[in-house]
């Protein structure tokens, strides 16, 4: 799978089900997205970053997408969007 000459093709990690406190089953609805995914594609000119990393980004970046037949949460980033791997 290859993307755009800068960008990163991130699976979403998966958001809590419980709160802190313990609170069971979080409606979808309520749960906050998540910051944090898995590195599945990456550009041609990006160097930071590379398949299999786990990273950081900011909560409200990138552009959602999906692949036919795949329901996997992905996003779209610029390589300059990521903070940091994890």
């Amino acid at each position: 799978m290859t993307v755009g000459r800068d960008k990163v093709l991130v699976e979403r990690g998966e958001a809590p089900k419980t709160t802190r406190g313990g609170l069971l089953d979080i409606p979808d609805a309520a749960r906050e997205r998540p910051d944090y995914g898995t590195v599945i594609a990456v550009g041609w000119e990006v160097t930071d970053w590379h398949v299999g990393d786990k990273v950081i980004y900011p909560k409200w970046s990138g552009f959602m997408t999906t692949i036919p037949g795949d329901d996997r949460d992905l996003l779209i980033l610029f390589a300059n969007e990521i903070w940091m791997s994890i």
